[in-house]
């Protein structure tokens, strides 16, 4: 003789979100696994939410990874001396290129892309204030999305060709081999994410 459970509606569907939920929990931990770091990962869920698929994803897990050494750097090593009297990037004052080094994991550069990202993402002025905040990893990641969404994505049109994506991150086309050997791989590796 079988015997069934007799179950009440809200119990079949407390059932069904803890089902869900373990799915969901799964299905994270299965992509932390793909990824070499916390911070790789976080990159990654930022641009996936935001509509990231493909080439793009790619290009721009690849040159965040190329950027900051591989997700180890949140913060430009150089001291921005290069940076001082930049005009073009809003240092106007003696101590701008080195207070507003390279930051997050694409690193953004100037007291003028401080200043933007700063107010787009937060409404407030804390990046200026306070522009070693970029280190934290959440900061890093939402300053490299920022960049990404608004000095690449309205300027490129195929996320494979890396030569433009890196024109507009390092004019100066520095580490091209490496960003586009990355973005290949990740392209090659991650198609389906």
């Amino acid at each position: 003789v079988v015997q069934f459970e007799t179950l009440t509606f809200s119990q079949i569907e407390e059932r069904e979100k803890v089902t869900a939920e373990l799915k969901k929990k799964k299905a994270a931990h299965h992509y932390r696994q793909l990824f070499s770091t916390p911070l790789e990962y976080e990159a990654y869920k930022i641009a996936h939410s935001n509509g990231a698929r493909g080439a793009e994803l790619a290009a721009f897990l690849a040159q965040c990874a190329h950027e900051s050494g591989n997700y180890k750097y949140t913060r430009e090593i150089h001291n921005g001396s290069n940076y001082e009297g930049r005009k073009d990037l809003g240092n106007t004052m003696k101590g701008f290129g080195r207070l507003y080094r390279g930051g997050g994991l694409i690193q953004i550069t100037g007291r003028y892309n401080y200043e933007r990202a700063s107010y787009d993402i937060y409404g407030d002025a804390r990046l200026i204030e306070y522009p070693e905040l970029t280190e934290n990893s959440k900061v890093a990641v939402a300053v490299s999305w920022w960049f990404w969404e608004n000095r690449v994505r309205p300027k490129v049109k195929n996320f494979s060709n890396v030569y433009r994506v890196t024109k507009i991150i390092n004019p100066a086309l520095k580490g091209f081999k490496n960003r586009r050997r990355l973005t290949y791989n990740y392209m090659r590796n991650y198609n389906d994410i």
